[in-house]
């Protein structure tokens, strides 16, 4: 009898194993990460109108909290306009880069989330024809500024741009998922309300991107 629980056990040790490393794609996305990584250096600072400006660094420990085994941090301008945008692009493996989403992120660093989040859609000339993003804006009660930001964010498997809602069971097994944040700062809720300058980013940014990126299956 005893001989057979540890049996079960060892069995079930085996398949607990098994089921974290298809979980976390730990065999299969060795070859497929750093071809990702390398693809973000190819993504244009100068697209149009914008221009791009590097972001600091995050930590290591930061980054390797959300599971980003690369990305880009940059301020687009467009000086023309007066405007600019900020974008996080991320990728890895499927499991970390799936979760940490702002509506989590943001709370965590003390904002609000301000309404309910909604589901965007925008029609690009690109390959996948559409691109779909989760929108949501977030303030900070306790500054002593008013102001709102506005959070664009979805996933790309290499089958365009995708806002599931859960992204973690939608993309399960992926060799790489990259990520994606375009955010923009406003005065106030009714600015952020009649922004229309964030979609225009995001009309001549993604057809970019994803010359950039260069997704092969």
């Amino acid at each position: 009898m005893r001989a057979i629980f540890v049996l079960l056990a060892a069995g079930l040790l085996i398949a607990d194993g098994l089921f974290c490393g298809l979980w976390t794609d730990r065999w299969q996305s060795s070859r497929h990460v750093p071809a990702a990584v390398a693809s973000l250096d190819r993504v244009p600072m100068v697209i149009g109108e914008w221009k791009g400006q590097k972001l600091p660094d995050f930590t290591k420990q930061s980054s390797d909290q959300a599971g980003f085994a690369g990305y880009l941090s940059r301020r687009y301008e467009n000086p023309a306009k007066g405007i600019s945008v900020t974008v996080l692009l991320a990728c890895g493996s499927f499991g970390p880069l799936s979760v940490h989403t702002p509506d989590i992120c943001y709370a965590g660093s003390g904002f609000v989330q301000q309404g309910a989040m909604t589901l965007h859609n925008e029609e690009l000339p690109v390959a996948s024809g559409a691109a779909k993003f989760w929108t949501a804006k977030f303030a900070r009660p306790d500054s002593l500024a008013p102001g709102v930001t506005k959070v664009c964010w979805g996933w790309n498997d290499g089958h365009g741009w995708q806002a599931p809602d859960n992204a973690r069971l939608a993309f399960a097994g992926t060799p790489v998922l990259y990520k994606l944040y375009i955010s923009r700062d406003f005065l106030d809720e009714k600015e952020a309300k009649t922004d229309e300058k964030t979609r225009e980013f995001i009309q001549v940014f993604l057809p970019e991107l994803e010359k950039a990126l260069a997704f092969k299956p």
